[in-house]
């Protein structure tokens, strides 16, 4: 639209449609977080399994808090190999598992031994805690609370 002098006069519907639009978003996330809150917590994971040895391979599986579980075969670091989707274990297994996690002792959420074959088992507390636990190395025993939580999450894999 042009006003009297010749020069382009933007509407005044389509600045209030601008502004409405891009300067009056709401302050609210949802669920009672205000823009200024940290963003909500990424989806737990745990993530566990085995590698090394002549191949150098490396099986892992993610076990999601909503239960969502898959599988990884591949060699370190390869992000290429698509994840296999798994059977979905029941809710109850899953929240036992995490509660698990979150129980282990504090003085065995540092433990780091490799060797030739290499088990892990990692995630996050629900606290934040990144945890990444490794053993495989001659003699190295991780806590008793550890590798029981590792057995039971292996008992969710189907046989294939």
């Amino acid at each position: 639209m042009k006003n009297g002098s010749g020069s382009l006069r933007p509407a005044p519907m389509l600045l209030l449609a601008t502004f409405l639009l891009t300067g009056c978003t709401p302050h609210s996330t949802g669920a009672g977080t205000s823009a200024g809150a940290a963003s909500p917590a990424v989806a737990r994971t745990l993530r566990f399994g085995s590698g090394g040895g002549f191949t150098g391979s490396v099986t892992s599986y993610t076990l999601a808090a909503d239960g969502h579980f898959t599988s990884r075969r591949g060699m370190p670091g390869d992000t290429t190999a698509a994840p296999t989707p798994l059977p979905t274990p029941s809710a109850y297994r899953v929240r036992a598992a995490f509660v698990a996690f979150d129980a282990l002792p504090a003085d065995s959420l540092a433990f780091n031994q490799p060797g030739n074959l290499t088990y892990f088992l990692e995630g996050r507390t629900r606290t934040g805690r990144a945890v990444r636990l490794t053993w495989g190395a001659p003699g190295a025993r991780p806590a008793h609370a550890v590798r029981a939580l590792y057995e039971e999450l292996t008992t969710l894999i189907a046989p294939q």
